[in-house]
């Protein structure tokens, strides 16, 4: 019998990107090299805290722990206690409305590649409108590389075909941060010129993931890097802003 087909395209996580995006090392540590992590308690406060949204949302309880991976860059900055970011939560507009989709995994072709995620949640405020929302354990902070995401989640709805749904008429995208004490909300929304700067955003991403270059860019991200004892721009980037 004649072997079946492969599919050698290129792939990487929505989280994978947004590493990427960061810091073209701390990429190349983790997601080609795939040198080993430390354990952290925050990222796994953040696990803990979008198990909680999900299962709210369903109306279920968990029979099993969510695994590190499982959700979309839940990151590593999750500075205070689930139960304090969850009644945040709870006591916010996200908590009252139902959303249309929860936890909703999608695979999008960007370019010669492809990519994977899962959106945490979307609501239909109005007819044919989808506000995609991500959630955040952590405090709001001005970090760029994170817009990938959403840039990831507005192409994915509109060409995806996101649980079989028809693209939505309208687009908007959110960040919802329960850290620091408050609840932060930033939302942009997409219309064609910033869908297409998305695009050509994500494309040259995926480009980069795939063959690189993998510079490491210092800043304060290098504080909690895993790999920063590899790299020496990080370290000379510690070294002088201590």
């Amino acid at each position: 019998p004649e072997p079946s087909p492969t599919d050698d395209r290129f792939r990487t996580s929505v989280t994978g990107l947004v590493t990427y995006a960061g810091c073209g090392l701390r990429y190349r540590f983790e997601h080609v090299d795939h040198l080993p992590r430390r354990p952290s308690a925050a990222a796994r406060r953040g696990i803990d805290l979008h198990r909680r949204i999900e299962l709210h949302h369903r109306g279920t309880v968990a029979f099993d722990e969510a695994a590190s991976g499982f959700y979309d860059a839940v990151g590593d900055d999750a500075d205070e206690r689930t139960e304090s970011a969850y009644d945040r939560f709870a006591a916010s507009r996200f908590a009252d409305d139902r959303p249309i989709l929860v936890e909703t995994p999608f695979e999008l072709a960007v370019g010669d590649g492809a990519v994977s995620g899962r959106i945490d949640a979307v609501y239909e405020p109005d007819d044919g409108h989808w506000e995609i929302v991500d959630f955040k354990s952590g405090r709001h902070r001005d970090d760029q590389s994170l817009m990938v995401q959403l840039e990831a989640y507005a192409v994915a709805a509109a060409d995806a075909g996101l649980d079989g749904r028809a693209a939505p008429v309208q687009t908007t995208v959110t960040f919802a941060y329960f850290g620091g004490g408050e609840l932060v909300e930033v939302s942009e929304h997409v219309d064609d010129e910033w869908m297409e700067n998305a695009r050509h955003h994500l494309a040259e991403l995926v480009t980069g993931a795939a063959s690189g270059p993998y510079e490491a860019s210092p800043g304060g991200r290098c504080r909690g890097c895993d790999f920063v004892r590899f790299c020496e721009t990080g370290r000379t980037w510690l070294e002088e802003s201590s």
